[in-house]
């Protein structure tokens, strides 16, 4: 069986190879590779604005992706570190905006309010009002990890028949309140942990960074993925199929190259840029989700 140094070897060998038969810039990071440099493997930037032939475009931006993705590469770089000190600037950021909404909202400006209360009559027109008779039946535990349940017993089954099921304290009036819709959950003899909240770790992303991951606790997990189900469900009454994206954004991303019509936008951690205050302003004021969980 091969080692690791090895495949990374191998890895290596074969990306050089291929590197040359991509024209300029790809002959400079084959020599990099040669030499042992591998910062600029994954640091090389591409302008598209400064091309007029796809066949080079394409030629450079496949040098400069190729190796992104490879995590053996000798950069010296705590990938874990840079994942969790960018989601604390991230943190930084929301707590400044949420200061902000703590105020009075007038103090946001007319420009400023006049834009949220468009966002959140269009919001308000899509997700109309929530029921819980719609969303159990789309609640579900999902196939993932949770606290307490490691993925590597993360089938329904082991879900289901958790005997220390967590949840957090607010969750917890769902929870009494799924167990008289569904009586056969208390044959379980279940004993809930009751958590503060999600566990914050990080998965592999790249060569130079990690991704930051929030593992939920178990039942919390069930009723987020109803709640979602339901989004999911109001998006598609709009053309939005989430199932379908990649597809829908496929097309969408051919028509904008022949046309320029459209363009796409790739914003850097922003998932972890939306703000509390921000979704609880336009909770609060559309009623579609009236529990927290």
């Amino acid at each position: 069986m091969s080692t690791k140094a090895e495949c990374c070897s191998f890895t290596l060998s074969l990306a050089s190879l291929i590197y040359k038969s991509l024209g300029k810039i790809g002959s400079s990071l084959a020599r990099d590779i040669e030499s042992g440099s591998h910062n600029r493997l994954v640091d090389i930037t591409i302008n598209p604005s400064g091309y007029n032939d796809f066949r080079s475009f394409y030629r450079d931006y496949q040098s400069s992706c190729l190796l992104r993705k490879f995590q053996n590469l000798s950069l010296n770089v705590d990938r874990r570190a840079v994942a969790i000190n960018g989601f604390i600037k991230s943190e930084v950021s929301c707590r400044e905006i949420n200061r902000h909404f703590s105020s009075p909202v007038s103090l946001l400006g007319s420009d400023v309010l006049g834009l949220l209360d468009r966002a959140r009559r269009f919001i308000r027109g899509v997700l109309g009002e929530f029921s819980w008779d719609a969303a159990i039946r789309l609640c579900d535990f999902g196939p993932g990890a949770s606290i307490g349940v490691p993925r590597t017993r993360s089938h329904l089954c082991d879900k289901i028949g958790n005997l220390n099921p967590t949840a957090t304290g607010p969750c917890m009036e769902l929870v009494n309140a799924y167990m008289k819709f569904d009586p056969h959950i208390c044959e379980v003899g279940q004993s809930f942990t009751t958590s503060r909240g999600s566990h914050i770790t990080t998965v592999p992303k790249d060569a130079r960074k990690d991704r930051i991951i929030a593992i939920e606790p178990l039942w919390n997990m069930f009723f987020q993925k109803g709640i979602g189900g339901c989004i999911r469900s109001r998006l598609r009454t709009i053309g939005l199929d989430l199932d379908k994206a990649h597809i829908n954004n496929g097309r969408l991303a051919q028509r904008g190259s022949l046309d320029g019509s459209l363009a796409t936008i790739d914003l850097s951690s922003a998932s972890d840029s939306i703000s509390y205050s921000l979704v609880d302003f336009f909770y609060l004021r559309v009623g579609f989700v009236q529990c927290r969980s």
